[in-house]
């Protein structure tokens, strides 16, 4: 059963875009973890620091991140039903 072009370019972005925000996700809660506590401030700011981080890394490191991203495509498209899942509630 072949996959249609655009239902791979959507888990691949899907995908990548959850890499992406592990990233700053896991920059945010490391500096939270050493500082202690946050205000809404220093929240938004934070948030802003870690999303162009990521943007910034992602760019750096495209190369890896699209084999990565492309060989866990490859584990998902091989379970249709994690796929859908996938694409459907993410």
């Amino acid at each position: 059963m072949a996959i249609a072009k655009s239902s791979e370019d959507r888990l691949f972005f899907i995908i990548k875009t959850g890499i992406m925000g592990n990233m700053g996700g896991v920059l945010f809660l490391t500096i939270v973890f050493f500082k202690g506590t946050i205000n809404f401030w220093e929240t938004f700011v934070l948030g802003l620091f870690a999303f162009v981080f990521s943007l910034i890394v992602a760019r750096y490191f495209e190369s890896q991140i699209n084999r990565i991203s492309k060989w866990i495509n490859r584990k998902v498209n091989r379970r249709p039903m994690l796929r859908k899942f996938i694409e459907k509630y993410l």
